[in-house]
């Protein structure tokens, strides 16, 4: 029974949060076409306006999927295309933090003050504020009930002997591909590590996974596009798996270094610095990373 209230939960989760990207994307489309339009003239200038896209729409799948759509109308070029997906990897990090905070037992004051403002015809802040809440609310009410689930000395056993760093990295992209959201799988990765259930070094290789996961969607999505489109797709899942296998072998340095900023949310700030710290080396290999997807997919 616990098992199917924890799925529950997590649709309900994933859903919140979908409908957060949702609200804030359609509230601010045309500006989102605005800044792909005039803001995409340099390889660096199309990184500066994934990152800005995505804090506005707080998902990369939606920025990922929109560009790949732009590619395949050849209304971008595969460079400047996969230069914002790797710039919408560190704009996606913002919501994964917000929603492991503190401030999420204040859930009832999130909800309350959206339906007030729904009254008010305020609707895009009362979405917003709902949905929020609802988000915080679900990820509370999930962590109890994961916390019950792994009093199981089964389970118990099952994670500790999956503390190996590449099954946390496939563990993590397989659930991200499944449930469709990194920053979901990131929130109860990094709530499972305050509880004391899973290693820093599995937390931290579950996040990485999430971030391939992630990139699968889009590669599905390319299939009836263009070829530069899947290229594209490709590109970025190259981009997310090399980004790993770069980091995995530095892991336990890595995980040393964030532990001594903040060592409560290390699971998040190690989303945070990875993804930018791949971010600034991945635009230095931009052209590289498409010339191998054209050398695969000709």
């Amino acid at each position: 029974m616990t098992v199917f209230i924890i799925l529950t939960y997590l649709l309900l989760l994933i859903y919140c949060i979908n409908q957060i990207s949702h609200t804030i994307e359609q509230e601010n489309k045309q500006r989102i076409f605005k800044l792909l339009n005039n803001f995409t003239k340099t390889i660096f200038f199309s990184f500066l306006t994934g990152i800005i896209i995505c804090l506005i729409t707080q998902s990369s799948s939606i920025v990922t999927i929109l560009t790949i759509s732009l590619v395949s109308a050849k209304i971008l070029k595969l460079d400047k295309g996969l230069a914002i997906i790797i710039g919408s990897n560190i704009g996606t990090t913002l919501i994964s933090l917000i929603i492991t905070l503190d401030i999420g037992q204040l859930y009832f004051f999130f909800i309350l003050i959206g339906v007030v403002l729904y009254f008010f015809k305020k609707e895009f802040l009362s979405h917003l504020l709902i949905h929020l809440g609802l988000a915080f609310l679900c990820l509370s009410l999930l962590e109890k009930e994961l916390l019950n689930l792994f009093n199981d000395d089964f389970v118990n056993d099952l994670i500790l002997k999956s503390s190996n760093p590449i099954t946390g990295v496939v563990s993590g992209t397989i659930i991200s591909f499944l449930i469709q959201s990194s920053a979901a799988t990131i929130a109860l990765t990094q709530k499972l590590y305050m509880n004391n259930l899973l290693t820093p070094i599995l937390g931290i290789s579950l996040m990485m996974g999430a971030n391939i996961g992630t990139t699968i969607s889009g590669l599905l999505f390319s299939i009836s596009s263009s070829t530069d489109a899947k290229r594209l797709a490709l590109s970025s899942m190259l981009f997310n798996i090399l980004g790993v296998v770069l980091f995995v072998p530095f892991l336990y340095i890595y995980k040393e270094s964030i532990s001594t900023l903040n060592n409560t949310y290390l699971i998040s700030l190690s989303h945070i610095y990875f993804n930018i710290i791949t971010g600034i080396i991945g635009i230095l290999f931009i052209k590289p990373l498409c010339y191998i997807s054209k050398v695969i997919i000709t």
